[in-house]
């Protein structure tokens, strides 16, 4: 993983010290202390966490679906763009798709959740507030390696926090408010880029 991390923290920061949050299927973050020790946080998987990730966010989709169809919570339109994302006709068929559903289907999900909240529908929101204040819970857990008072560089990787995301918008507020030290630093991180500043800095191969 350590392998991975480096060549995601050059395309972010070259040899700079900083933080990369990447959230994708799942969530991790990464960081590279002041003395060039690397770090990590999450990424353990949907069993164990990966909270802000899509399958996490797919499946609190399903929940609040199940929600809205008991009348536990507030009316959502997610039950029915599930419904129609999947193809399906009742709830019913939506118990039965998740019984056989792999992580990457219920992550394949979190689009919807995306598309609600920028459409302003409030559970959707909500849950993308929450799945914010756990990507930067990754953050503030690697800013100890970061001791004084400098800024810390952030960059975002993963198909959820791209630019216009609402997720990347609600991430960036949050660190605001509760990172006070970090600062988003250029566009979402092209790992390739990474990869060929590792193999350009490695000392050639013996004749």
């Amino acid at each position: 993983m350590l392998a991975d991390a480096e060549v995601s923290l050059t395309a972010a920061f070259a040899a700079e010290p900083g933080i990369m949050v990447n959230a994708g299927t799942g969530s991790i973050a990464y960081a590279r202390d002041p003395s060039g020790k690397l770090h990590r946080v999450g990424g353990y998987g949907w069993q164990l966490g990966d909270e802000g990730g899509g399958y996490w966010l797919g499946r609190r989709a399903l929940d609040a679906a199940a929600r809205a169809q008991d009348g536990r919570s507030d009316g959502s339109t997610l039950l029915a763009r599930l419904l129609g994302a999947l193809g399906l006709q009742r709830f019913d068929d939506l118990v039965r798709w998740t019984a056989t559903a792999m992580p990457a289907q219920v992550a394949a999900l979190a689009p919807h959740v995306l598309n609600a909240a920028r459409e302003g529908e409030r559970v959707a929101q909500a849950i993308l507030q929450d799945a914010a204040r756990e990507l930067v819970g990754l953050v503030l857990a690697l800013q100890r390696h970061f001791p004084g008072g400098e800024r810390i560089p952030v960059a975002f990787a993963g198909g959820l926090l791209i630019p216009g995301s609402p997720l990347t918008a609600l991430v960036r507020d949050a660190l605001a408010a509760e990172a006070p030290r970090a600062r988003v630093v250029g566009g979402p991180v092209d790992t390739p880029v990474g990869a060929l500043r590792l193999a350009a800095a490695m000392p050639p191969a013996p004749a």
